[in-house]
């Protein structure tokens, strides 16, 4: 989705993002020992991940830094309302308070994709991928039965579509859809579930 068509990456790097590069410094001061291991992934690429309203932040000084360069600058796009419904390990911070979702949904639209696509107007000469809302769709093929998952299932369909299409609009940005893995949802009773989601 969005972008030219064509792949991306073919003759770039993913470029080695400043924030991850602190983490990297930040460690071979604490790790002095194994420096050399730590200087050898310090150039390599990482998306950043946009997890929060609070890291939106976090995206204009990678794009600068990217300016002027042909690498592929990655953002993960992450903040679904009752994101990561059924795991415990990354639970968003905007919450559904009711069975459609609707405030959730509009906080998500307005004050979080919106904001992000306005920080990736300001950039059309850098090279964009956005990895959307990584093992949201598949929740609803595999969890329904958790009421996070019930709930938020009309936000995840509506949300994820409304920022694909937002993001079709940048000819810089290449969206992926993540789709989860033969693991998950490579089981036939599971794609009969997933297929009319993903359409």
């Amino acid at each position: 989705m969005g972008g030219n068509g064509a792949n991306p990456f073919k003759g770039r790097s993913i470029f080695a993002n400043p924030t991850f590069q602190a983490n990297v410094d930040k460690t071979i001061q604490d790790h002095e020992f194994i420096y050399d291991k730590l200087e050898k992934v310090r150039n390599i690429g990482a998306a950043t991940w946009i997890d929060s309203m609070a890291n939106i932040a976090k995206m204009e000084p990678v794009l600068k830094a990217a300016q002027g360069k042909e690498d592929v600058v990655m953002f993960v796009v992450y903040d679904l309302p009752n994101r990561d419904c059924d795991a415990g390990s990354s639970n968003g911070e905007i919450k559904c308070e009711d069975s459609t979702c609707t405030q959730g949904l509009n906080t998500y639209k307005t004050q979080y994709v919106d904001k992000v696509v306005e920080v990736l107007k300001k950039y059309p000469t850098v090279n964009i991928v956005a990895i959307i809302e990584p093992d949201s769709l598949p929740n609803l093929a595999t969890n329904m039965g958790n009421p996070k998952c019930s709930q938020a299932a009309n936000a995840y369909k509506l949300g994820v579509e409304y920022t694909l299409k937002q993001m079709a609009q940048l000819n810089h940005v290449t969206s992926y859809l993540d789709i989860a893995h033969g693991g998950w949802l490579g089981w036939d009773n599971n794609l009969q579930k997933i297929m009319p989601v993903f359409q």
